[in-house]
């Protein structure tokens, strides 16, 4: 395993890459934070005029309670919300920082000083951020209005025109060929009490009969005529899928997915971090992910360096993403040996990473109180070293992702199996005797870490070192076991116990 010839620093040809990685992160972070803050724009301003139509419904005391409500929104962000106002983020008054127009029309050198980069980006993330949190307080505010507006009144004032009805169609047209899904735009579902009008269905997607896509003006209404558990109904604003913008309606499409609770859509081994393909039983692929990690680039070599630094310096908490460009952080898939000399970390921040494997070394992090791989999607299972951690009280992992989860009952690959390189403990994981160097034991087990039951994968020396492992948690396999098809897995107390592999 390769490490710095510098020692502490990194080579000149290293430092360089890391250079231009970073200015590349902020290039693409400052563009998305752009776009991302033109559709907010948009957003207010539609929602401001909806409060205001809503508004008309409202009785006098009750429009006085809106405008209390407004008032320390209004007060944040420097702006009175009289109808056909400009957007707020607009027109509003800054004291300490740029306006949002002038963060976009700021003219930006690619040869301007990272400081000047990274000021520039921290400047639009504060005003998304601030955007957001007003977007917030509006949704908030138009529920209550709809709670206490008399009975029948729309949610959005007035139904969408037909002009804007035909472009969603056509967008959502486009969005079928483009994304490679099956979309019928218009949709027209029969009930009994007469047909139901969805501007779209998205065949197949979030349950087993698809998505419907409602107008916000008519979901409320419809969305309970909607009675077949088979069709998930979905309200989207109508303007905002005028034209197909492809990272726009991918959001919904992935949020339609995660609404799915058939047991069949389960996760699935898949080559993007993303890991999550739904795709019927009988396709599942169960082996692990063991992709090869390329030790000789200048992201492992940082990792490296990054590591050696925390374990000198003793800082309780070691988070390597924060600390590399984004695209060097997607390049790790698993960690060196070495993190057993974080000796004082407490808190091992690992989110959003590529992650396949966390190796065996983590035993020997004896001060670890917080572990975080939260949204590493590709992280399904953890090595059984992980219970030598007496100090780790607290931990955010993606369950849903995890073989043998509660939710979704991932189904466990079969054991013995290879695993990524640099997973094999050099012991036994329950006695820590040398391993043998043939007939070593794998088995899985399911128990609770910290705040999580995680599977974990024990390599033992013998079957006595197999029975004296811990008993599983209540609704997970009661034992060890090695994975594979014939596994039944227990009854949750939603789904039901089966067979699957």
């Amino acid at each position: 395993m390769p490490t710095p010839e510098t020692g502490d620093t990194l080579e000149v040809r290293d430092r360089l890459e890391v250079e231009q990685a970073e200015r590349d992160d902020l290039l693409e972070r400052r563009e998305q934070l752009i776009k991302a803050l033109k559709d907010a724009c948009e957003a207010l301003g539609s929602q401001i005029e909806v409060v205001y139509e809503f508004a008309q419904a409202l009785s006098p005391g009750q429009v006085r309670a809106v405008n209390e409500r407004l008032a320390p929104i209004r007060g944040r962000v420097g702006w009175e919300p009289y109808p056909n106002t400009p957007c707020p983020m607009e027109g509003r008054v800054q004291s300490r920082r740029p306006s949002f127009e002038e963060l976009l029309n700021r003219a930006y050198d690619d040869s301007a000083s990272f400081k000047a980069l990274r000021v520039e980006v921290d400047e639009l993330s504060e005003v998304y951020r601030e955007a957001s949190s007003f977007q917030g307080d509006l949704h908030n505010l138009s529920d209550w209005m709809r709670e206490v507006a008399p009975e029948g009144t729309p949610y959005l004032g007035r139904p969408v025109d037909e002009a804007t009805r035909q472009d969603v169609v056509r967008a959502w047209h486009e969005a079928a060929n483009v994304l490679g899904i099956e979309v019928i735009a218009p949709y027209t579902l029969e009930v009994e009490d007469g047909p139901i009008s969805a501007l779209a269905l998205l065949v197949g997607i979030g349950r087993p009969k698809g998505t419907l896509l409602f107008d916000l003006n008519a979901f409320f209404e419809c969305a309970p005529r909607v009675v077949d558990p088979g069709f998930w109904p979905i309200g989207i604003h109508p303007r905002s899928y005028r034209t197909f913008d492809r990272p726009v309606f991918e959001e919904l499409v992935d949020h339609a997915k995660e609404a799915n609770p058939d047991p069949k859509a389960l996760l699935v081994r898949a080559s993007e971090p993303l890991c999550g393909i739904e795709v019927p039983e009988t396709q599942y692929q169960t082996e692990l992910h063991c992709d090869e990690q390329d030790t000789d680039c200048a992201a492992w070599r940082l990792l490296l360096e990054l590591i050696d630094e925390a374990a000198a310096d003793g800082r309780q908490k070691f988070a390597p993403a924060h600390a590399m460009p984004r695209s060097f952080w997607q390049q790790i898939v698993t960690l060196p040996p070495s993190i057993a000399e974080l000796t004082a970390v407490e808190d091992l921040h690992l989110y959003g990473s590529n992650l396949i494997a966390i190796p065996p070394q983590i035993g020997a992090m004896t001060s670890l109180k917080r572990f975080t791989p939260y949204t590493s999607r590709r992280l399904h299972w953890f090595p059984y070293e992980i219970t030598r951690c007496p100090n780790l009280v607290d931990s955010t992992v993606s369950t849903r992702h995890l073989y043998g989860n509660l939710k979704y009952r991932m189904p466990f690959p079969a054991l013995p199996t290879g695993v990524p390189r640099g997973s094999t403990p050099e012991g036994c994981s329950v006695c820590q005797e040398p391993l043998p160097t043939q007939g070593v034991i794998q088995v899985w087990i399911s128990l609770r870490i910290a705040t999580d039951v995680l599977p974990l994968l024990v390599h033992a020396c013998s079957e006595a070192c197999v029975r004296s492992l811990p008993r599983p948690p209540e609704n997970y396999v009661d034992r060890a076991h090695q994975g594979g098809a014939s596994l039944v897995q227990p009854d949750s107390g939603r789904f039901g116990g089966r067979t699957i592999g």
